[in-house]
């Protein structure tokens, strides 16, 4: 008898361990692309997201400043890996927007089949292709992100 309820409370509080781990890992790990972005954070930066565009189920690009300073424009490459999304990887927008034509291409992912680059002025033609979109950024009033993917 002494030994059946002993067996009772040891698989009682490997259960209740369990349960606590659980938890705490699902707590742990982002489950929006914002959450991931936002965990990958320098302290005293205030993250500005512009805007983003889901390439795909586990592919999302998000027009972003604030990572290393307030002034670049950054996206990230943020993907879903078994149900939580994890920035991979961070493209500077690494070009002086008064230096570009009206349309610019910065990077191209060839893997992932997206490319990134600055639009200028009316973008409704930009808009009304397939899989692109414009990201208007505010404190650049004629300036916007394309997204081709």
């Amino acid at each position: 008898m002494f030994v059946n309820m002993k067996l009772r409370f040891c698989v009682i509080l490997l259960f209740v361990f369990l349960l606590g781990g659980c938890i705490s890992v699902s707590k742990v790990s982002p489950n929006t692309p914002e959450d991931a972005l936002y965990d990958l954070k320098e302290e005293n930066r205030n993250v500005h997201i512009y805007g983003s565009s889901q390439v795909n189920n586990s592919l999302v690009l998000m027009v972003f400043t604030g990572y290393m300073n307030n002034e670049d424009i950054w996206v990230a490459d943020i993907q879903n890996q078994k149900g939580h999304w994890k920035v991979e990887k961070i493209i500077k927008m690494d070009q002086s927007l008064y230096e570009l034509n009206e349309t610019h291409s910065i990077y191209k992912d060839d893997e992932l089949r997206y490319e990134l680059g600055y639009h200028k002025g009316d973008s409704n033609d930009k808009e009304k292709e397939a899989n692109q979109k414009v990201i208007p950024l505010e404190d650049e009033s004629d300036w916007k992100v394309w997204i081709k993917y």
